[in-house]
């Protein structure tokens, strides 16, 4: 018969390591009761931590989208009211035309009230989100209208400057066909918003319009785009700016009065044609509010069922953990007094 020799030491030293074990599952059972998962969610899933790993990559994916969908919303919502507020300005505009032609109010305050027009098209436009520009295209951080009398850096004109040049290029008004030729004519004021005018630094993209014409596409699911904003350079915008510049830098005393109705006819032409086609860009804009919605219902409805089952995996049982912590907790208490006793064990104490 093998009999061993057991030291009080040896002992001793047995029951730290055993002492050192069991707080260190204390330590993982208090994590887990802190957190509510697995301490070793990998160990504990096995096999199934791929499909755990999948189900966090769809819910962080989708939880991406509401968050990036809710920024694309407020950005299209300050881009609406935008529009919104150019076409009660054109709305009003349209309204001083008629007074102007029925004689209500004199024509010599039409150039005022034109720049006042542009002024508030500017302002619009001009507008920002979250330090990003909304109306100049996919370059997000230059100003998309240069202001009227403020001089281009790369053209050396200001817009107003560049109507006024078109205009003393051309022979003055005297009937119908010198006015069609200043409006419509080659080289005329219409040449600088559709960028056929001969000297390409008076073109609407050279001195009037900073941004670029990529059109704004926001990916809002992984197989869908919708439009996301629009550009300072569309054409409602540009007729409006048409009709605002020619009204501003034509002097109502520089033709006839039968030719200055005709300016103003034209002119009220292009603002209702240009809110017509703001309009327009409007319900595009607003069919991608309401895909937004509903995509986001979507995304916020798979977020919830992915969360659940994330958690069903990875969530321990509370209670479970609370008894498994009671009893590992009175294990370190006895092993504690154990060891204490042992390590006072010596032959001494009997001799």
């Amino acid at each position: 018969m093998n009999v061993r020799n057991v030291s009080t030491m040896g002992m001793g030293l047995l029951s730290r390591q055993s002492i050192s074990d069991t707080q260190k599952q204390l330590l993982v059972l208090q994590q887990e009761q802190a957190t509510g998962k697995h301490f070793d969610v990998a160990g504990k899933l096995g096999a199934q931590i791929s499909r755990d790993i999948l189900l966090r990559e769809s819910y962080n994916e989708a939880q991406s989208y509401l968050l990036n969908n809710k920024t694309l919303s407020s950005r299209i919502e300050v881009t609406q009211h935008a529009f919104s507020n150019l076409t009660s300005n054109g709305n009003d505009f349209v309204t001083k035309i008629v007074a102007a032609l029925s004689g209500e109010t004199a024509a010599g305050f039409m150039p005022s009230a034109a720049a006042d027009l542009i002024e508030n098209i500017e302002s619009a436009l001009n507008a920002s989100f979250g330090g990003r520009s909304l109306f100049s295209g996919t370059v997000i951080d230059v100003q998309p209208l240069q202001l009227s009398h403020l001089t281009h850096p790369v053209t050396g004109y200001s817009p107003m400057e560049v109507i006024q040049h078109v205009i003393a290029a051309k022979p003055p008004v005297t009937d119908a066909a010198s006015l069609a030729n200043l409006l419509s004519g080659p080289d005329g004021i219409a040449s600088v918003f559709d960028s056929t005018h001969s000297d390409g630094d008076y073109h609407f993209g050279a001195t009037f319009y900073n941004g670029n014409d990529q059109d704004i596409a926001a990916k809002i699911d992984a197989s869908t785009d919708v439009p996301g904003g629009a550009r300072a350079n569309e054409e409602g915008v540009r007729l409006m700016l048409r009709a605002a510049y020619t009204l501003a830098a034509i002097d109502p005393d520089s033709m006839p009065a039968g030719q200055y109705r005709q300016v103003l006819d034209a002119a009220m032409a292009d603002i209702q044609a240009g809110m017509f086609k703001i309009q327009q860009k409007q319900a595009i804009l607003g069919l991608s509010e309401q895909s937004i919605e509903r995509t986001n219902e979507r995304h916020s409805l798979m977020s919830d069922l992915m969360a659940k089952q994330i958690t069903a995996l990875e969530e321990v049982d509370p209670y479970e953990t609370a008894v498994r912590l009671s009893h590992v907790m009175t294990q370190i208490e006895s092993t504690f007094s154990i060891t204490a006793r042992i390590n006072k064990l010596s032959i001494i104490n009997f001799l």
